[in-house]
């Protein structure tokens, strides 16, 4: 489970760690935590993409061998964009309606527009 406050207790820590080594002679010190925050907020993003996958199937899927075809669609995926990898990876695994059907709840409130722009 991806908890919101674990991310920004990480983020806080690597940018006060950012900010320390600046004032330090090395100037590699902070390009490395820079690269570091980048990669933590890609795993973030990743994992929470893999959960809203699994859970989206997680009582339709019965047997182990469709089980692992989910564990592989989820597992192909590599990248970030809200239509080229996240839309089509969710087709693929709850098909074209039921991504139609989430697109609309995501909608209705605005989160679509927001989950496509940040992943824009």
């Amino acid at each position: 489970m991806i908890i919101k406050r674990h991310i920004e207790k990480d983020l806080k820590r690597l940018e006060l760690l950012y900010s320390e080594s600046l004032t330090g002679p090395d100037t590699e010190i902070p390009l490395c935590f820079s690269k570091l925050g980048v990669l933590e907020l890609a795993g973030w993003i990743e994992e929470s993409f893999d959960l809203i996958a699994k859970r989206a199937v997680k009582h339709r899927i019965k047997t182990g061998k469709f089980r692992e075809r989910v564990e592989k669609a989820i597992e192909s995926n590599h990248g970030f964009s809200y239509k080229g990898n996240f839309l089509t990876m969710m087709a693929r695994l709850i098909g074209l309606p039921e991504c139609e059907q989430l697109e609309e709840y995501l909608s209705s409130d605005g989160s679509l527009s927001i989950l496509a722009s940040q992943l824009g």
